[in-house]
């Protein structure tokens, strides 16, 4: 997975308008939420226009919608756009460390078991149900949820903020191999290259299969130290070239800006 710029995540948030329709004003967008800050189609449209805008009512406004949001994909879209777009209350970065502490904290295991080189075992993992019925959640809701907590540790390693920095080292403990791959990301992006020994250490504990698949992540680091960890733990020489290839033409966009 490559890395989301905040301008082509926030239009991962939001759907496109249909073609042709006419685009209403930004002047009557902000008075449809400041009527109704529950109007789903008008919230959406104000996360793809106004998370993009230097408009000086984006914050405020999106501040009332956040409020008055119920459903956990508004709050969290609303409060990642929020932290995008620089605002300084605290409200929107902890309603996205809330729903990543969850995800990061919860005791499911996982639902698949592994081998001891890495390889999917087939069938359902027996203490993942157990979870589910000890929670009290039909499995289809139960793996939906369970699913669904690498994309909450996502919202908040691609919002960039470094008071996340010690959310993203506890996730890297986390069974969720998928959670622990979005939250090295977050850690490169943020740049905290104290993190990289650690990494190193929980990939020398996984099966080679899993700490292979963790190594695109590892790659996001700017920092010559993930090098030797990416020829240790992805010894497959074609998966291995890609991976630094893409890491080459990352730092190679960079060093254009």
């Amino acid at each position: 997975m490559r890395f989301v710029n905040a301008v082509m995540a926030l239009a991962l948030l939001a759907p496109v308008p249909p073609s042709g329709a006419q685009e209403e004003s930004v002047d009557g967008l902000i008075a449809r939420l400041r009527q109704d800050p529950t109007d789903s189609k008008a919230i959406d449209e104000a996360i793809s226009r106004l998370g993009k805008s230097s408009d000086p009512r984006a914050i405020p406004i999106l501040r009332q919608v956040l409020q008055a949001a119920t459903e956990k994909s508004y709050r969290q879209k609303l409060a990642f756009t929020l932290v995008l777009l620089g605002d300084k209350d605290d409200t929107a970065y902890d309603e996205l460390a809330r729903y990543a502490r969850e995800a990061i904290t919860s005791s499911a295991p996982l639902w698949v078991l592994y081998d001891s080189e890495g390889t999917a075992i087939p069938g359902r993992n027996p203490e993942f149900e157990a979870w589910c019925q000890a929670n009290r959640l039909p499995l289809q809701d139960c793996m939906r949820q369970v699913s669904y907590y690498p994309m909450d540790v996502k919202f908040l390693a691609v919002a960039k903020d470094r008071r996340a920095i010690p959310l993203l080292r506890q996730a890297l403990y986390v069974a969720n191999h998928a959670t622990v791959g979005m939250a090295i990301r977050g850690l490169a992006w943020l740049n905290d290259t104290e993190a990289i020994a650690t990494i190193e250490d929980i990939c020398g504990r996984l099966p080679p299969r899993l700490a292979a698949g963790l190594m695109s992540a590892l790659a996001e680091f700017d920092d010559p130290r993930v090098e030797p960890l990416i020829r240790r733990f992805m010894p497959n020489q074609k998966w291995r070239q890609e991976v630094e290839t893409a890491r080459r033409q990352r730092q190679e966009k960079a060093r254009q800006k």
